[in-house]
């Protein structure tokens, strides 16, 4: 019997190809067979014992560099196997359509979690955790997840679901309403791992997902030419025209950072900020060695407003639907530039790299995420610049500009107001600068 069972073991490895082969059990097998029943056989007790546990890594606004989101992981800390990634169990779990315990013990710890974050007088922001199918099909998951947030007092927009574009294959019509259920009761629904398959865009026409998650795969590719940024620029401004969010993962460097910004991707998550922390480490604010505050979930609307904001697309000085001709290119474009406006001075919040040669050519600073005090601008051609903007902000209009520069340009401005800080009253606007010419 137990001779069979190898036999078999060997045999379903490659059950998916059609072609002669042979294939012989071996002691690489028998340790995945081991290790397979070792995480079928003690699921329960690590639950029970808590031995799996929540990390958490953060999701970080674009606009205003605030955790605005964090992904709940399971880590297994096992006291006889050590440490298990998800990959050693939630494959396992999967294949036994046992997962749906782990992801139910998720939730219990994400509510847990955020009563001690409320406790901290830390601000609470919205916790994704990833379902899979067979979640849906080993119980009522979203009468599960419904039931735990309610009876805990959680609002429901606090608890965020990443379903893979993977899960909606099969069945879809049944996963369609699962996913409008969910909705219909207050949570928001992501759709993981945008880009990885072939039917991500019609699955977009036919569900109103709130949020796509871009694959990790853009940004390993990023350094390796530009194809991968011009995709991920498209990508983004049809999700924005629909009007979707979107969040990056694998961010690594500034550079990719920088860019995601330019190109109005409303939220970034990676090791560039931090890796998946327990919640120790948020309540006692580390976050490995870069400090990011939460983001107040009553700014959220205006910062995400001001983040979806393409700086390599003329469409948003257009009509508020943003129809109208892209006129610029993808990387070599027009200079614009989303700021902030308070009684005091103006922020440069984000700008794209034209914007920042023709600050620095015309007006010699460039100073972003730092104030620009009216006082400090008091003469020249930059505090002609600002003060325009001052006016047009503060009329609450969208203005054409010209003005004339001490070294003898014309320089042609389009402004046009994004919104007001709910809770600061700080005004947020795009600036375009058109054209500037030699009169």
């Amino acid at each position: 019997s137990l001779g069979c069972d190898r036999a078999k073991y060997a045999c379903d490895i490659k059950s998916n190809e059609y072609h002669s082969y042979y294939i012989y059990f071996d002691d690489a097998m028998l340790a995945r067979e081991i290790h397979r029943q070792y995480i079928m056989d003690n699921l329960d007790r690590a639950i029970e014992n808590n031995w799996v546990h929540a990390y958490y890594q953060p999701i970080v606004r674009a606009a205003n560099g605030k955790v605005c989101d964090e992904e709940a992981l399971a880590r297994w800390e096992d006291p006889v196997m050590g440490l298990f990634a998800p990959s050693d169990f939630v494959p396992i779990l999967e294949d036994c359509k046992l997962i749906y315990k782990l992801d139910l013990h998720i939730v219990d710890l994400i509510i847990e979690k955020m009563k001690k974050q409320a406790d901290a007088g830390l601000y609470v922001v919205p916790v994704s955790v990833n379902l899979s199918r067979t979640d849906f099909e080993a119980c009522d998951i979203v009468e599960e997840i419904r039931k735990r947030v309610d009876e805990a007092g959680i609002d429901r927009g606090k608890l965020t679901v990443e379903i893979t574009e993977s899960v909606m294959g099969e069945n879809f019509e049944y996963m369609k309403s699962q996913v409008e259920r969910f909705q219909a009761l207050g949570f928001h629904v992501w759709m993981d791992d945008f880009g990885s398959g072939y039917s991500s865009l019609d699955l977009l026409q036919d569900i109103k997902f709130d949020l796509i998650k871009m694959d990790m795969r853009f940004m390993k590719e990023f350094a390796h030419g530009e194809k991968s940024r011009i995709i991920l620029s498209e990508l983004i401004r049809m999700a924005v025209s629909l009007g979707i969010d979107t969040v990056t993962e694998g961010v690594e460097t500034q550079e990719q950072m920088e860019f995601l910004r330019e190109v109005g991707c409303t939220k970034l998550q990676g090791y560039y900020y931090s890796r998946p922390v327990p919640v120790s480490d948020i309540l006692g604010k580390k976050r490995g060695s870069r400090e990011i505050g939460f983001e107040n979930p009553e700014e959220s609307e205006y910062y995400a407003a001001m983040g979806r904001i393409n700086l390599y697309d003329l469409s948003v000085i257009a009509n508020d639907d943003n129809e109208g001709d892209n006129l610029g290119g993808y990387f070599d474009t027009i200079p614009m530039s989303v700021m902030e406006a308070d009684d005091e001075g103006i922020t440069i919040v984000r700008c794209n790299k034209s914007y920042r040669h023709f600050m620095e050519r015309n007006f010699g600073i460039i100073v972003i995420g730092e104030k620009l005090e009216y006082s400090m601008l008091e003469q020249g051609d930059a505090f002609a610049f600002m003060n325009n903007v001052r006016n047009c902000v503060e009329t609450d209009s969208r203005l054409f500009i010209k003005e004339k520069i001490s070294n003898g340009m014309t320089v042609r401005s389009f402004i046009r107001s994004i919104g007001v800080n709910p809770v600061t009253g700080v005004r947020s606007f795009v600036v375009v600068v058109l054209e500037v010419i030699q009169e």
